[in-house]
Parts: structure tokens; C-alpha cells; sequence
């Protein structure tokens, strides 16, 4: 399930701070394990220590693009969601940063596109689902310095990814900590000057017959099936 946001206000460590969420992906309820919570005391001079037993919670991660971050939530009860953590990305100080996120099917990575220069596909830890811990950044060797990432989907071990002018990346993320291109297909025909990035490959997806459908911007709508794996 994805839950697509378009504002959000909340509360943060006991501010109200109001964040552009583009893009969210629910993982669901999910064991959070025990931990400690450090909370420090400038009048007395020391830290006061909480012990946070091991819970459930429903995980639901933000793609505050403007802001450069993924925020989890727990949104178990949908009225009151509680700011979990937040990771800052990579790129964020190249300009655009996370756009969109996805996690593997077994619920232990997390991945993420950065919109910008240079930009990367993510790979977070989440054996910790609360607190995703970024592990490498993959671009093809074959992309352009000046593509852009966009989307990405998860099916399977594979990874796919809308690259803008340089089509669809299939990444192979049987080893998340070394993802490595399989294919890919580049639906753009046309020359675009270095300074005009967005054109070509808008978006992805993929369906449980294994037909990838991708839309380009110029183009418009193409069904692919893999021939060789």
C-alpha cells in the first residue's frame, strides 16, 4: 500500500514544523526492537535515560523531497502519527533530493531516488525499520552525469528504475549492499541539450506477469517483457 501526501504538519520533538511530503510508502506493522532514549537535562547537567520496551507500529516512511529527508512515522493510530526518526540523503545540498521511496518485499532494505545532479538510487538498512541506516548510493556507469533518477520499484530481487533520459535501470538487488545492472531500455529518441534534464523515461511499473510498463515523457506509454536473465 502506498499513501500518497501531498502537505503534512507535524509534530517534531516538540515543534510543529511543516514539511513538502512528494512521495510515501507504507511498510505496515512491523516489531520495533527495545531501545534507549537519552533526554539531556542543562539544568541539572545530565542525561536522563528512558527505557523504550520492544513494540509494534505501523511504519510508514515520507519523501520530503525540498527538505532532503525520509521520515518514519507511526501512524497506528492515523489521528495522532508520531515523528519516529528522520535520515537526511546524500545529495540533499545538490539540489532536489528524495523523491520517491519503495522497500525490498522482505522488509529489511529500503530504497530511494534522488531528483538531482549526480543523483543515486539509496539503499538503507531497515532491520530497524524506525531507524533506516543508509549502507551505498548506485549509479550505472552507462548513465549520464547530468540524468536524473526518478522513480523506483521493487518487484522481486530487481530494482527498477525510471532514469529519465536514460530509460529504465533494472538493478539487481539480490546483494543490496552491491546492487549491480542486469538491463535496461532507453525509449528516448531525441537529443535534449544538458540543461533541459527532465525528458524521456517519467515512471515505471511492473505487474505479477513481469511486464514492465514504463511512460516517457515525450514518447508516451511502453510494455516491456525481459527476453534474457
Amino acid at each position: 500500500m502506498i499513501w500518497r501526501l501531498t502537505r503534512n504538519i507535524l509534530a517534531i520533538w516538540g515543534h510543529t514544523a511543516t514539511s513538502y511530503t512528494h512521495d510515501s510508502y507504507a511498510l505496515g506493522e512491523v516489531d520495533l526492537p527495545a531501545e534507549k532514549q537519552y533526554k539531556h537535562d542543562t539544568a541539572a547537567g545530565k542525561y536522563e535515560v528512558t527505557d523504550i520496551p520492544a513494540r509494534k507500529a505501523y511504519v510508514v516512511y515520507l519523501a520530503d523531497i525540498f527538505e532532503g529527508y525520509i521520515r518514519v512515522l507511526d501512524v497506528s493510530d492515523p489521528g495522532k502519527p508520531v515523528v519516529l526518526h528522520s535520515v537526511h540523503a546524500p545529495m540533499y545540498n545538490q539540489g532536489y533530493s528524495v523523491h520517491n521511496i519503495w522497500a525490498s518485499e522482505d522488509k529489511k532494505w529500503l530504497f530511494a531516488t534522488e531528483e538531482t545532479k549526480r543523483s543515486s538510487l539509496l539503499v538503507y538498512d531497515i532491520s530497524n525499520p524506525a531507524k533506516p541506516g543508509f549502507v551505498s548510493a548506485y549509479r550505472s556507469e552507462l548513465v549520464a552525469d547530468n540524468s536524473l533518477i526518478h522513480n523506483v520499484v521493487i518487484k522481486g530481487h530487481i530494482a527498477y528504475c525510471s532514469w529519465y533520459k536514460d530509460g529504465v535501470r533494472l538493478i539487481d538487488i539480490s546483494n543490496p549492499v552491491h546492487p549491480k545492472e542486469v538491463a535496461f531500455f532507453d525509449s528516448s529518441v531525441r537529443s535534449f541539450p544538458d540543461s533541459e534534464p527532465y525528458h524521456g523515461n517519467w515512471s515505471v511499473d511492473v505487474d505479477d506477469r513481469g511486464l514492465i510498463m514504463i511512460s516517457d515523457i515525450e514518447e508516451g506509454l511502453f510494455i516491456l517483457r525481459r527476453t534474457a536473465k
